[in-house]
């Protein structure tokens, strides 16, 4: 969706292109969680809790130092309580009963941080962490901006994603002659592991965070025809 679009703008496969361009295609830290926390994070084992807070903090969530112990004592026993709500599939595929369990699970990991400067984004992030391929993250003007035009619940988010981003992205790379398999690839010429989610992400980071507009067809047509023959 274009800065200032209506909800039903949603965004195209040029406009993601441009996005995650700006964003750029390193991305080390979250590379390097990944590879750390391998496909299968569990949150029982200390050494994992550990990397997951200082990845947070890379990613500027600015989680007190001393307060690591006793967040890693709540994320363990959220773990415990709430893996089961967290489906392990394709974002597309979560039914109404599955996202209100999600919303559940994000709710409670929200009490669980409560005084622990461990709220919104940090949540949500962390979410995205354990299941990369089902769950979106937002920060502060992510939440923003989805709260005040789309939606309330981070529920509600999880939904927009699935369906009018990325159900009408495929709509758009379909007309292009591609799959929405493909679209990592197109967007990321490296070969990254890289989810539909977190393109996502990126393109809101980019136009919701930082505010860049992508540009029209008529201003990238008069860039061009700038370029030298």
């Amino acid at each position: 969706m274009r800065l200032g679009a209506t909800p039903n703008e949603a965004m195209k496969l040029y406009e993601l292109a441009y996005a995650c361009s700006l964003y750029g295609q390193d991305d080390a830290e979250y590379r390097g969680m990944r590879e750390t926390l391998g496909k299968n994070p569990d949150l029982a084992s200390p050494e994992q809790q550990d990397k997951l807070l200082q990845f947070l903090n890379e990613w500027k969530c600015r989680i007190a130092k001393n307060d690591f112990p006793k967040l890693k004592q709540k994320l363990q026993q959220w773990w415990a309580e709430n893996q089961y709500k967290l489906p392990g599939k394709n974002i597309r595929d979560l039914d109404d009963s599955e996202r209100k369990q999600i919303e559940s699970a994000y709710q409670e990991l929200l009490n669980y941080g409560a005084g622990l400067r461990f709220q919104d984004t940090a949540a949500a992030k962390t979410l995205h962490i354990l299941r990369p391929d089902t769950l979106p993250m937002w920060d502060a003007k992510i939440k923003e901006w989805f709260t005040h035009i789309v939606g309330k619940t981070y529920s509600d988010f999880v939904r927009h994603v699935a369906v009018e981003e990325l159900s009408e992205l495929e709509k758009d790379v379909e007309r292009l002659g591609y799959s929405l398999n493909e679209v990592p690839q197109l967007v990321h010429s490296a070969a990254v592991d890289v989810s539909l989610v977190k393109l996502v992400d990126e393109y809101y980071f980019v136009t919701k965070t930082l505010g860049y507009n992508v540009p029209t067809r008529e201003q990238a047509d008069k860039w061009l025809s700038w370029m030298p023959k």
